[in-house]
């Protein structure tokens, strides 16, 4: 572009810097974000350069602005989304995480016969000392991969 960038109002977030807006893998939702922000952001600078071609007094751009300036907040809306998504993402994550580790050691305990601290710590060295992740460990007891009634507590 000759001059540089554009002026006035458009887009001022930019994707990603491979050109890619970072999103969940594997969510359709992220997916759709990512295509959306790119579009709109692409539609942007293209809006700019028109602009740049025409009379800036006109109705025409005073219209293509307000465009430039709808596209940047809606850009804005969808990132805040995409944080929003990622976030609750996360947080599912996690919880299942949480609750795959207390069923294994409601497992144990009912196996064991002990109680629940004693399974979570049996749970906890089983890990360590296995060199495996704890969720790694819950899931295995879970579906059976697993046995700690012959390891010691």
């Amino acid at each position: 572009m000759p001059g540089g960038p554009p002026a006035g109002p458009g887009p001022t977030h930019r994707p990603g810097g491979d050109g890619q807006v970072s999103a969940v893998p594997g969510t359709r939702l992220a997916t759709t974000l990512e295509s959306l922000i790119s579009d709109l952001f692409a539609a942007g600078l293209q809006l700019q350069v028109v602009l740049q071609d025409i009379d800036g007094t006109t109705e025409p751009a005073r219209r293509l602005r307000a465009a430039l300036v709808r596209i940047d907040t809606t850009i804005s809306g969808l990132r805040m989304a995409e944080r929003d998504l990622m976030r609750v993402e996360r947080l599912h994550s996690s919880a299942a995480a949480s609750i795959d580790i207390a069923q294994a050691e409601g497992i144990l305990a009912e196996r064991l016969q002990i109680p629940i601290a004693d399974a979570a710590a049996a749970l906890a060295e089983y890990a360590r000392l296995h060199g495996r992740h704890p969720v790694e460990t819950a899931r295995g007891v879970i579906d059976g991969t697993i046995d700690l009634s012959g390891e010691p507590s």
